[in-house]
């Protein structure tokens, strides 16, 4: 067998190398597959600071909701004991003294229940412009009792349920974001 430094193709002539491309253009092809890169991470981070406000403002619907109704049972207790202590001071069995001060009581858990109903509100407020309604929307909130894994994962379980056919504003802007809402 006989070496032959100049390779062809059986017809004789020497084969011509293959040009490549210039370092320019393969610095310019990887500053844009770079970008694309960064882009899809950036709208991925993106869908993940929405979904993390929305968590944020629905728990925090959750949490003001819980509360409301903790403060309406304290009320109805306390209002209770008023009733109970004025009847012991009708029948001069409490001092009127008693009577002042659960009535105080009852002013004060009366004044949580308005704080309680307020951040209630102001909650829902924040939910709406999170989702890009411009007035405050009122929402059936759903809590599942399941554990959720925590992912970015767009297809993960729904947290809520909005009880709306209608899609909020913001999320008809974000197409990237695909949320399972379930609208």
């Amino acid at each position: 067998m006989i070496f032959n430094p100049c390779p062809t193709l059986g017809t004789g002539a020497p084969l011509a190398p293959v040009p490549s491309p210039p370092p320019e253009e393969l610095q310019g092809r990887r500053v844009q597959s770079l970008g694309a890169k960064a882009e899809e991470q950036n709208a991925a981070a993106t869908i993940a600071e929405i979904t993390l406000a929305v968590d944020q403002a629905f728990y925090s619907v959750l949490e003001t909701k819980a509360l409301v109704t903790v403060a309406e049972q304290t009320v109805s207790s306390r209002q209770l004991l008023v009733d109970k202590i004025k009847a012991l001071t009708d029948a001069k069995l409490k001092s009127d003294l008693d009577l002042s001060f659960t009535r105080v009581d009852l002013a004060r858990g009366k004044l949580l229940l308005l704080e309680a109903k307020n951040n209630y509100e102001a909650s829902l407020a924040a939910l709406s412009a999170i989702l890009g309604y411009p007035d405050e929307q009122k929402f059936q909130l759903v809590r599942y009792r399941r554990e959720v894994p925590i992912s970015l994962d767009p297809n993960r379980p729904r947290l809520y349920d909005f009880g709306t056919e209608v899609k909020p504003p913001r999320c008809r802007r974000l197409k990237a974001v695909s949320w399972r809402l379930e609208w």
